[in-house]
């Protein structure tokens, strides 16, 4: 696991948060999501356990951790060890994978408060689409 995020620190800091947001975006095209997900919603609800389907490596994982909004909206919270724009990307892929009917775009919003690249336990997304 180590190895893995000093990998990403090394993306980040010679290539930038593009191919880290791309690596991200790449995730939740060969992994395995539970039966009946057939929708953004649904796979942002199961997106923790599809990550611990998924998850090579032991010890503390972190999780997502998805907060339903009014209408079109959401929160997810992301306490595990993987950069922002990593867990962007994932989101970015779960919404082209099963994009809502009548839905052009998904914006994320990373919320100002706490930022695990700041040192916080957690990142919270507004998501909207």
């Amino acid at each position: 696991m180590n190895s893995v995020l000093s990998s990403f620190n090394d993306i980040l800091a010679q290539v930038g948060p593009h191919t880290t947001r791309a690596i991200g975006h790449a995730i939740p095209k060969s992994s395995v999501f539970p039966p009946a997900i057939n929708s953004f919603e649904s796979a942002l609800l199961s997106l923790d356990q599809a990550y611990r389907m998924n998850h090579r490596g032991t010890g503390d994982i972190g999780s997502y951790r998805y907060v339903p909004g009014v209408g079109r909206t959401a929160q997810m919270v992301c306490d595990n060890p993987y950069p922002c724009d990593f867990d962007q990307g994932i989101m970015e892929a779960l919404y082209d994978r099963f994009q809502p009917k009548g839905s052009i775009v998904l914006r994320i919003e990373h919320d100002a408060v706490g930022c695990r690249a700041k040192g916080a336990r957690s990142c919270s997304y507004r998501l909207k689409w």
